[in-house]
């Protein structure tokens, strides 16, 4: 990681962006499952020596996410770009052994999309609207005109991703039981415009990548699961789900099953919470309810942590537990482990 990097990211969105000097304020940021002591301390390190912090805290986002839901105990499913973390939260503090973290996740899904939908229609390349624009003539009508541009490699392949999330949003659906091609042969078509001005009709095929996340062998291929101690297959999430509630403590399963939440944009596909909670009720035993609670707006699932992390610092109890920057001066960062959730 490039710290000098992130630096300057940060002093320009919180003080040049935002207008907030980091020395007036308590900062609490969020940290993913699978951050390690070594990038925690780093970020102490920025914060206190950096930016004279008069005090940090950092926060998993699953259990941020859990907050924005106003729940204690759940069982997380966050779906980001990178990964995906599988989390149990006990009273407001996650449950490190039996979580798991996949690389199945948005970009994953972003690429099926690629694959499935795009490619068998012989578009092998991701138009951009960088290379195009929409010009409107004096009789009202519309054309597209090439730009003369050579934007960046970066920048380029930015507004690649840009255009394959939004097919993703608008396009992908999940169907609310197991999907058969030759069954569902009757459902009609979805138009999409790329920038180029092609159109593009989807129609069955815009199932078979939601129904990639619970079936891998329609085409997520080999790729690799893995949890915070040994690596494993990936089985579809409402497995991996159940898996993770099995490994806890019988006397937490029945209301984990209960309290299960979602979030990140890979979350966002419609119909997404409505079939997991179908595979996962299908997977348990007579008497064993199971509920998947969705967030309204959807919009919410994508900013969960960041939701949450609102109600947490707004918590009069989270006083006493600021990491101050007094106690780093004297204990370094190793207080932290024993102070943050």
């Amino acid at each position: 990681m490039d710290w000098d990097l992130v630096e300057m990211l940060w002093e320009y969105t919180v003080v040049k962006r935002m207008g907030v000097n980091f020395e007036d304020h308590p900062i609490l940021m969020t940290e993913t499952l699978m951050n390690t002591k070594s990038r925690r301390e780093r970020t102490l390190e920025t914060l206190f020596e950096t930016f004279h912090a008069p005090a940090a805290y950092l926060a998993k986002d699953v259990a941020l996410a859990s907050f924005s839901y106003g729940m204690c105990n759940t069982l997380a499913i966050c779906i980001g770009s990178g990964t995906t973390s599988i989390a149990p939260i006990w009273e407001g503090y996650v449950l490190l052994k039996p979580s798991v973290v996949t690389k199945i996740a948005g970009d994953s899904i972003d690429a099926l999309v690629h694959r499935i939908l795009l490619e068998p229609k012989g578009i092998d390349q991701v138009p951009t609207s960088l290379h195009y624009e929409r010009v409107v003539q004096n009789d009202g009508t519309q054309h597209l005109r090439r730009r003369n541009i050579c934007p960046t490699t970066s920048l380029i392949k930015y507004n690649q991703h840009q255009i394959l999330r939004d097919i993703k949003h608008t396009v992908v659906r999940v169907h609310n039981q197991p999907f058969d091609t030759k069954t569902y042969t009757h459902i009609p078509t979805n138009v999409y415009e790329l920038p180029d001005g092609r159109v593009l009709d989807i129609g069955v095929e815009r199932y078979l990548v939601g129904e990639a996340l619970f079936n891998p062998n329609i085409g997520l291929g080999r790729e690799v699961v893995f949890d915070l101690h040994n690596n494993f297959r990936f089985q579809g999430f409402h497995h991996h789900i159940k898996n993770v509630i099995n490994a806890c403590d019988p006397d937490l399963r029945k209301e984990l099953f209960r309290n299960i939440i979602v979030c990140g944009g890979g979350s966002t596909i419609p119909d997404f919470n409505l079939r997991l909670e179908h595979e996962l009720g299908a997977l348990l035993p007579p008497g064993v309810r199971c509920k998947v609670h969705n967030s309204y707006p959807i919009q919410s699932q994508c900013d969960a942590p960041w939701i949450g992390g609102s109600v947490l610092a707004s918590l009069a109890s989270l006083y006493h537990h600021w990491y101050t920057a007094q106690e780093y001066s004297e204990h370094g960062p190793n207080l932290l482990l024993r102070k943050c959730i």
